[in-house]
């Protein structure tokens, strides 16, 4: 008789999301906590985006503040709010850069679609 092999089965949504909302939980899955991370900097350019057009803020200063509330906040979740080691996901710069350039994107198109809505008539 053979003995039937549980296979783990993925963690779902919710769950992950109920884990990041939490503070210091333990992240098993490196790979899911920098999904994590990344999902988090594409939620934050969709809202800084639509701030940033209502407002409406423009140039550069809209951009430099933008890269310094996406890259200070998100390292700030990760190893004050999540106590996680950066060194256990590559460093420091290895969690800054975790879906920085396709946040960044999503942002720029973000805050010009609303700009352009809320200033255009």
């Amino acid at each position: 008789m053979q003995k039937k092999v549980k296979t783990a089965r993925p963690p779902s949504f919710i769950s992950i999301v109920i884990k990041a909302i939490r503070p210091r939980q333990t992240w098993d899955d490196k790979d899911q906590f920098m999904d994590v991370i990344h999902w988090l900097r594409q939620l934050l350019a969709v809202i800084l985006g639509f701030v940033w057009g209502v407002l409406p803020l423009h140039g550069i200063v809209g951009l430099l503040l933008f890269l310094a509330i996406n890259g200070v906040g998100i390292y700030l979740y990760a190893t004050v709010y999540q106590a996680q080691d950066e060194e256990d996901y590559g460093g420091a710069w290895d969690v800054f850069k975790e879906g920085m350039l396709t946040s960044s994107a999503f942002f720029v198109v973000n805050w010009i679609l609303w700009y352009t809505a809320c200033n255009y008539g």
